[in-house]
């Protein structure tokens, strides 16, 4: 679904701060926290390629953890990596809107899943698909709308060099608050000597190895291109499938727009049959650089529609409109996305619930009062309920003048009921049913021959 017209007012960096946050930020305690490590993984590597990857110093359970310096912009060998893993110093507050990866060959990589432990500190986020043939930028929100920051407020000290080209040692940062972690990192699928071209130089090393078990002295992690804790002719042709190829090749100032950021989107919890709601992308999102004119958005993905009759965008009022279905009961997640000029992307999900109402049970007319002699009378009728089944439940009989009652369980439908003594006609009966949540109805009638 695209939200054409969708623009967002937006401040520049330079305004971002008013008076009154520079007030706050000066009342906060502490060292800001920063970003101590980077490792890169993959949801398909085995725990023998991960323990090989650990005993040699460069992993930590997760993955393989990026060097520092130069050696940063090392090219990553493996054919399925999906996953980024940052360490922090401290605690912090931080989620998957906080962090973009923007590429050469792919503008932006989309995020599906996200877990922080709060114990290591340390977050992971998982994209959709492989990152095997790319220059990508992470860039961790540091500032302003939704920016990573410890318990105590402050915010992110990112820096990492120019243009996140490193050069620097972990942690990150130069002693200010208030600025993105922008990392650059080059996967190429199969480049195991790391020359930033897979070649025939390249499949000749596997070669050597093949077979070759993690834990084995011929083993190296890095010629072992799926992760699978195995060498072997499958690694081979992985890496022949990337023969002759590099990765792009772009300006420093490629990267040097921020993506759009957003503090998240309040979830709407609503009863059945409930009005539209409004939900203001203005105060959602922000962008440094882009004017509101360049700004684009995307509903793309809603994991369940039957709760909703439509989702609109008004750019006279710069509100999404939720419109609920008729009947439709149960949660939503709502994705958007948020795209500048560079094609820099940010998501952020609308988690919409819908709750039923509970109608009371009724007694479906009509129901006869059938005088049988003496003092017995046979009512019948049915009960139903727009919520459940009402088999079973107990039906009470009311004689209103002596408030004599009796019940009928196990209600299939109504049946005998004797009353005694009978002092006279036209006295006032009735029937009560309760469904499961509680809700009662009574039906009232009169004794006639």
């Amino acid at each position: 679904m695209r939200l054409r017209g969708l623009k967002v007012a937006r401040r520049t960096a330079q305004g971002r701060l008013s008076c009154e946050g520079l007030e706050a930020r000066l009342m906060l305690t502490g060292t800001p926290p920063a970003v101590s490590a980077v490792v890169f993984g993959s949801t398909d590597w085995t725990a023998s390629f991960l323990n090989d990857l650990s005993a040699r110093g460069w992993g930590d359970g997760h993955g393989y953890a990026m060097p520092q310096g130069n050696n940063q912009l090392k090219n990553l060998p493996w054919s399925n990596l999906n996953q980024v893993h940052l360490k922090f110093t401290e605690d912090v507050n931080v989620d998957k809107a906080d962090l973009t990866l923007n590429g050469v060959n792919d503008a932006s990589y989309d995020i599906i899943d996200f877990i922080y432990d709060e114990v290591e500190h340390a977050a992971t986020w998982t994209v959709a698909g492989y990152l095997n043939k790319d220059r990508i930028m992470i860039d961790l929100n540091g500032s302003g709308l939704g920016a990573v920051t410890d318990m105590d407020g402050n915010e992110l000290d990112g820096d990492w060099g120019v243009g996140g080209h490193g050069g620097m040692a972990f942690p990150s940062g130069n002693g200010q608050a208030g600025t993105d972690f922008e990392y650059l990192f080059r996967p190429l699928q199969g480049d195991v000597n790391q020359g930033n071209l897979t070649n025939a130089t390249d499949v000749a090393l596997i070669q050597t190895v093949v077979p070759s078990q993690a834990g084995n002295p011929t083993y190296n992690p890095k010629y072992d291109i799926n992760g699978d804790g195995l060498i072997s002719t499958a690694d081979v042709s992985l890496a022949s499938a990337f023969n002759n190829q590099t990765t792009p090749y772009v300006p420093t100032y490629y990267y040097y727009n921020d993506s759009p950021q957003t503090a998240g989107l309040a979830a709407i919890t609503v009863q059945e049959n409930a009005p539209n709601q409004t939900v203001s992308m203005f105060a959602a999102f922000q962008d440094p650089e882009s004017p509101d004119t360049d700004l684009d958005f995307d509903v793309v993905n809603v994991s369940n529609n039957s709760i909703f009759s439509s989702l609109t965008y008004d750019p006279n009022t710069g509100v999404l409109i939720v419109d609920f279905a008729t009947t439709g009961t149960g949660d939503s997640v709502v994705t958007v996305r948020a795209t500048d000029p560079s094609g820099n992307e940010t998501y952020a999900d609308l988690n919409v619930t819908v709750e039923p109402v509970n109608t009371a049970p009724e007694f479906v007319f009509p129901i006869g009062i059938t005088y049988m002699g003496g003092t017995a009378w046979y009512f019948l009728g049915d009960v139903a309920d727009a919520e459940e089944s009402m088999a079973g439940k107990t039906v009470e009989f009311l004689y209103y003048l002596d408030g004599h009652s009796t019940t009928i369980d196990n209600l299939e439908h109504f049946g005998y009921l004797f009353y005694a003594p009978m002092s006279e006609l036209g006295q006032a009966v009735g029937a009560k049913i309760t469904d499961s949540q509680g809700v009662e109805t009574e039906w009232v009638g009169f004794l006639v021959i």
